[in-house]
């Protein structure tokens, strides 16, 4: 209790006390360390029991503290700035809590809007209901409802495909609602994100010229193109099935291949750490490594 000053949450728990007649300094001298969590989470408090991790209040400033949401439209001014002078962003999120995004987002956007002199383009989606999955018990039996139904959840970012594939962009950048950092450590945010991008649509370019040769014409010249960027810049292997037939059938091969999607990932290498260090040596061995693995391509 000693160090929740330094909660983001700080301010707005305290206020929502001071409405009721407390505080979160009488509470603390009196020991009422429930009502303090009970105004917390409960709806009649800040109600963190049911918010979606974007809306809690993650990072303290002076003179402001966000929510995940406000620290994307933050980031996306880094390096998202497209056409016209906007920032599009866009946040999937669950029905019960769009409503709420969207009046944190309409209250944080003119203060960006005016300190930046950048427009922004929000748009919503709802995780479709159709890629909810079954929940199971602790004995990884399926969940039963009280009237014997079965417990339905929403599933993993895998589920988020549709959402992705219904987007109209070139090129998205995608990132959990609650993977953000605090300005102090946004510049490398920043760099490793352009790095990503720079690799994507250098990558992009062989793969759009060797897509064109193919289309003008299936013939020694192209499909040995095709073959060098889908072995060399997207580390594909074409089946040997499909290698010793017609030309072309290997032309026909690289052009279903290679027109698709293209998904860039900055991975962390993996490194050998004693199992007894403690979780903060294994982040500082860990934050040389991040993203230094750009060359991970893949065609989804």
């Amino acid at each position: 209790m000693s160090n929740l000053p330094k909660f983001a949450f700080y301010t707005d728990l305290d206020n929502s006390l001071k409405s009721k007649g407390s505080s979160i300094q009488t509470c603390l001298e009196a020991g009422h360390y429930q009502k303090l969590i009970q105004e917390l989470l409960s709806e009649e408090g800040l109600g963190y029991g049911n918010l979606p991790k974007g809306l809690l209040r993650f990072h303290a400033y002076p003179g402001e503290n966000r929510t995940p949401a406000h620290e994307h439209l933050v980031e996306g001014l880094q390096y998202g700035i497209g056409k016209d002078n906007t920032v599009r962003i866009h946040f999937t999120v669950s029905p019960e809590h769009e409503s709420k995004f969207k009046e944190e987002v309409t209250k944080i956007i003119p203060e960006l809007k005016s300190a930046s002199g950048v427009e922004f383009e929000v748009t919503y989606s709802l995780q479709k209901k159709s890629t909810d999955t079954i929940a199971v018990t602790m004995e990884n039996e399926p969940f039963e409802e009280e009237d014997g139904s079965l417990l339905f959840r929403p599933a993993g970012h895998g589920a988020l495909l549709e959402n992705l594939n219904d987007i109209k962009a070139d090129l998205i950048f995608i990132k959990n609602i609650d993977n953000v950092v605090p300005d102090r450590l946004k510049a490398p945010t920043k760099s490793y994100k352009m790095a990503i991008a720079g690799l994507l649509l250098e990558v992009q370019e062989k793969v759009f010229d060797a897509i064109r040769g193919l289309d003008s014409g299936i013939d020694k010249d192209s499909v040995g193109i095709a073959i060098q960027v889908y072995n060399d810049a997207l580390g594909g292997k074409i089946p040997t099935q499909i290698s010793s037939g017609s030309l072309e059938e290997v032309g026909s091969f690289l052009k279903e291949k290679l027109n698709r999607p293209i998904r860039v990932c900055g991975m962390v290498k993996k490194i050998q750490v004693n199992p007894a260090e403690d979780r903060f040596g294994l982040r500082k061995k860990m934050v040389p490594y991040l993203c230094k693995s750009l060359k991970r391509l893949k065609l989804i």
